[in-house]
């Protein structure tokens, strides 16, 4: 079976393409400032619950509307829901990214303010 397990720190420019796809992540995965996350259109994610993603560093994700880039929750092996990200709130290749989870859509990555 083709497909790879993600998860952890990023310290490196990983590129996600079709001939890996599905990618599974397993458990939280945060891409470091040093890193790059690239996924090309048509890939296939499988997120584990209670799994997210970290962004500190390049995430570039280049889904088109006749090649998405598919995000699906799974429980163990079991696919829980299939529904596409949408950007919101910038252009079609911009903006706050958000993905339908428990019946609502929920934004991915927040922009934290450190306090010192």
């Amino acid at each position: 079976m083709a497909g790879r397990v993600l998860g952890g720190r990023l310290f490196d420019s990983l590129h996600l393409t079709t001939v890996n796809s599905p990618y599974t992540i397993t458990k939280d995965l945060t891409i470091l400032p040093t890193a790059s996350l690239v996924i090309d259109p048509g890939v296939d994610i499988q997120v584990h619950e209670r799994v997210g993603v970290l962004n500190f560093g390049q995430l570039d994700i280049s889904g088109t509307s006749a090649n998405p880039i598919n995000f699906n929750l799974t429980r163990g092996t079991r696919l829980i829901r299939a529904q596409a990200p949408r950007l919101v709130g910038g252009t079609s290749e911009s903006g706050r990214l958000e993905v339908y989870y428990q019946d609502q859509w929920m934004g991915v990555c927040y922009d934290y303010q450190r306090v010192g």
